[in-house]
C-alpha cells in the first residue's frame, strides 16, 4: 500500500475515519476527476487530507512510473506501480520519500516522522519534531521545533503549532486509561509556545479544540474539554478535565478553571481568576474577586452587536442579578421574556448548570444588612467621613 485519500475533515466532529488503500492505488488530487480506468481504487472530491502509507515489508524496491506532465495535468493523478527489482534497498522509504516530495511535504532532516502518519500537503515539520503513528496532519499546518504530536491526534488544516508545544498527551489522571480516545484540533489555530492539550479519557470521546481558536504560551488543556470557536487563551490559562468554553470566549492569563465547569460564549474572564463555578455568557468575571462585574461591553462592540441587541442583554442581566428573584422564577421569566434574540441563550444555558453560577460582585439591594436605621444616621459624622475620604 502506498498512499490513500482522506474525507474531508470536520473540525469538531469525529468523523475522522481514513478510507483503506488497496496495493495499487491511485493518488488523486482535490478538484480533479480520479483514474480508474487502470484498476486502481478511485477516491471522490474535494479531499483535504492524504494518507501516507509504507509498503508492506517483504516487497521489493518499487520503480517509479510517473505520466507524462499533460497526462499528470489532465488526469491529476501520479501512479506509484510496483515492479519486481532485484535492488533490495528500503522500499518503504523510497515510496515515502516520493510521496512526500509530490505532495510538497516539507519536513526537516532532524524530525522524527512515523511512517504510519497521515501526513496533508504543504506540510512543513521543524526540526526535532516527534509525529507519533496514529496522528492525521491536514493541508497546510506548521509545526515548529520541538512539538510533539502523539497518538490519537486529528489537526484540521492551516494550523500553526509552534515551538515546544505537545499535543495529544496521555491524561493527567491517577488511573491511566489503557485505551483513550482522541485529541481533535479543527482548522486555522494558533497554539504557542509549550500549550499542552491532553487526549479524552474514554476510547470513542475526544477532547475537541474548534476553528480559529488562539492559544499562547504555557496553556493547558486537560482531557475531554470542548472548546469552541475563535477563543482566546491569554498566557497560562488551565482547564481542567470535562471543561466547555464556548464560541468568542476571552480567559485572560493565570486563569485556573475547576472540572465540569462551563464558560459561555463572549464571557470575558479577567486574570488570575479562579473559576469554580459555570460563567454565564457575555459577562465579565473580575480577576481579583472572581465575581461578575457586568456585562462584556467591549467583546459585543466587536462581536458586531447593535444597541438593540446590548440593550436586550442588560434587561435580561437585571433580571438574573439585581432582581432579586427566586431561580425558579428567574429561569421562568428568562424563556417568557426572551425567546428569540441574543438573551434567549441565558435560559437554555442556566438550566444546564450543574454546578451553581458565578456570582455578581455587587449584591442586590434585598441582600443588604441593615445595620441601623437611616434616620440614626449622625449627619456630622457623615459629612466628616466625607471629607477625610476625599
Amino acid at each position: 500500500m502506498v498512499l490513500a485519500v482522506d474525507a474531508p475533515l470536520k473540525s469538531r466532529g469525529l468523523s475522522y475515519g481514513l478510507s483503506s488503500a488497496s496495493p495499487a492505488t491511485a493518488v488523486n488530487r482535490p478538484g480533479r476527476k480520479p483514474a480508474s480506468s487502470d484498476g486502481a481504487q478511485s477516491f471522490s472530491h474535494g479531499c483535504t487530507a492524504w494518507k501516507i502509507l509504507t509498503i508492506a515489508s517483504g516487497v521489493r524496491s518499487p520503480s517509479i512510473a510517473t505520466l507524462s506532465a499533460a497526462d499528470r495535468n489532465q488526469r491529476g493523478v501520479q501512479r506509484l506501480s510496483f515492479a519486481g527489482s532485484s535492488r533490495k534497498t528500503s522500499p518503504g522509504l523510497l515510496a515515502r520519500r516520493t510521496a512526500l516530495r509530490y505532495l510538497q511535504v516539507n519536513i526537516h532532516p532532524l524530525a522524527i516522522v512515523s511512517s504510519e502518519a497521515q501526513i496533508g500537503p504543504d506540510v512543513t515539520i521543524g526540526p526535532f519534531a516527534v509525529v507519533e503513528a496514529d496522528v492525521v496532519i491536514a493541508a497546510g499546518c506548521q509545526l515548529a521545533s520541538h512539538v510533539v504530536v502523539k497518538d490519537g491526534t486529528r489537526i484540521g488544516p492551516n494550523t500553526a503549532i509552534h515551538e515546544g508545544a505537545i499535543l495529544g498527551g496521555y491524561p493527567q489522571h491517577l488511573n491511566k486509561p489503557k485505551q483513550p480516545g482522541l485529541l481533535v484540533i479543527g482548522a486555522n489555530n494558533t497554539i504557542r509556545e509549550h500549550a499542552t492539550v491532553h487526549r479524552a479519557m474514554k476510547q470513542g470521546s475526544a477532547t475537541v479544540l474548534g476553528e480559529s481558536n488562539f492559544l499562547m504560551a504555557g496553556v493547558h488543556i486537560a482531557h475531554d474539554c470542548c472548546v469552541g470557536n475563535h477563543v482566546i487563551f491569554a498566557n497560562n490559562a488551565l482547564l481542567a478535565g470535562h471543561v466547555t468554553v464556548e464560541d468568542r470566549a476571552f480567559v485572560s492569563g493565570a486563569v485556573g478553571v475547576h472540572q465540569f465547569c462551563r464558560i459561555g460564549r463572549l464571557a470575558m474572564v479577567g486574570a488570575h481568576a479562579k473559576v469554580v463555578q459555570d460563567v454565564p455568557p457575555y459577562v465579565t468575571i473580575d480577576g481579583i474577586s472572581g465575581c461578575v462585574v457586568g456585562l462584556n461591553l467591549v467583546g459585543l462592540r466587536r462581536g458586531g452587536f447593535s444597541s438593540d441587541d446590548i440593550t436586550q442583554l442588560k434587561t435580561a442581566y437585571r433580571l438574573i442579578y439585581r432582581r432579586g428573584l427566586k431561580w425558579t422564577e428567574v429561569l421562568e421569566q428568562l424563556k417568557a421574556d426572551f425567546p428569540a434574540g441574543p438573551a434567549a441563550v441565558y435560559s437554555e444555558f442556566l438550566a444546564g448548570g450543574t454546578r451553581g453560577f458565578v456570582q455578581e460582585r455587587r449584591m442586590p439591594p434585598s441582600a443588604t444588612i441593615k445595620l441601623r436605621p437611616v434616620a440614626e444616621e449622625d449627619p456630622v459624622t457623615s459629612v466628616e467621613l466625607k471629607a477625610k475620604a476625599g
